[in-house]
């Protein structure tokens, strides 16, 4: 090769690399927040605990004088969000509303992660500011509306569990979304999550809908939760989900479970609390490791027998004789078997 085409050939490389630290630039310009005057009368207008809130998640708090507080605050805090450290009164009493500089309200606009649970917290329209945002954690609250989460288009996580929400259409937009627990709410319709598609983990338990053939829909489902939902009819929509890793339907009035047949990739299944009698389905589940069969009506646990992988059984409350039990711990040895819940 001559030297002229070597220098060709560096200088292509040279102008690749050129590119991809442009891209990378760009990127991160674009992904700044601009703090315009709109933000700091947002910001004017915020309740006191919600200024307190923010600036506890730019490290702006009054730190208790003890040293081994203040690294306790410096590692669990951050780590963990506030009820890590902070509960109410901590936060009402160390807790700072001052005014945020430019760079500061700039960092809390470009908050990605945020964690406030058992607050009592009943109004989130603070959080509609925060495009940036990617993780929500807001679980044993008072929340009823979530329109301020409309938006958000870049949140990839949301956990609601043991609130007051019922009405989820306005989560329906947010396609980034890979995690969604709405367990212990009182939805009714779930079909707006049917366009989730990238969803992985889902938690409906102890809700209020009837109808759930709308999560057929979302086939990258690993881990389900369905249980404590009584009104559950038909369970045919597990056909779709082949990638389920783990499945919930404790105490959901189920009797068949023969759709579960193809679920090959189960490895945790709750059937606990229902009125199942025949489980020879469960020998087709070759990578189930843990099963909980607790409360229900069966006599034949023959089919267990087949899977290699099980860790961990759960059989209480069944027509369990000696000799079955017996006969359990000789066929899965290599099983903890739990003669209860």
């Amino acid at each position: 090769m001559s030297d002229k085409n070597k220098l060709i050939k560096v200088n292509n490389q040279v102008l690749k690399r050129t590119d991809n630290i442009i891209s990378i630039t760009n990127k991160i310009v674009n992904n700044q927040i601009s703090v315009t005057k709109e933000d700091f009368e947002w910001w004017d207008n915020l309740e006191d605990f919600w200024k307190k809130i923010f600036n506890f998640y730019i490290e702006k708090v009054t730190l208790p004088p003890s040293p081994l507080d203040e690294f306790a605050f410096k590692t669990n805090v951050k780590k963990n969000g506030l009820n890590g450290y902070f509960n109410g009164k901590q936060l009402q009493d160390l807790g700072i509303t001052d005014t945020p500089t430019k760079k500061e309200l700039q960092e809390i606009l470009s908050i990605k992660k945020i964690r406030i649970t058992e607050f009592g917290i009943n109004n989130i329209s603070p959080l509609s500011r925060l495009k940036n945002i990617e993780s929500i954690d807001l679980r044993q609250n008072s929340i009823v509306d979530i329109k301020p989460l409309k938006d958000l288009k870049k949140l990839k996580e949301i956990i609601l569990l043991s609130n007051s929400v019922e009405n989820i259409e306005n989560l329906k937009e947010l396609k980034n979304l890979v995690v969604l627990n709405l367990d212990e709410n009182n939805i009714i319709d779930i079909s707006p999550i049917k366009s989730l598609y990238k969803l992985e983990i889902l938690g409906l338990y102890k809700n209020h809908f009837t109808s759930i053939k709308s999560i057929k829909n979302l086939p990258n489902l690993l881990e389900l939760s369905l249980s404590y939902n009584k009104k559950i009819k038909d369970l045919n929509f597990l056909e779709e989900l082949k990638n389920l890793k783990s499945l919930s339907l404790r105490d959901c009035n189920i009797k068949d479970i023969t759709i579960l047949k193809d679920l090959n990739k189960l490895e945790n299944l709750d059937l606990g609390c229902n009125n199942i009698r025949d489980i020879s389905v469960l020998s087709y589940l070759f990578h189930i490791k843990k099963v909980y069969l607790w409360r229900n009506q069966i006599n034949d646990f023959s089919p267990l027998y087949k899977l290699q992988n099980l860790e961990k059984v759960s059989l209480g409350e069944n027509n369990i004789t000696e000799f079955i039990y017996d006969e359990l711990i000789k066929n899965i040895p290599e099983s903890k078997i739990y003669n209860r819940m």
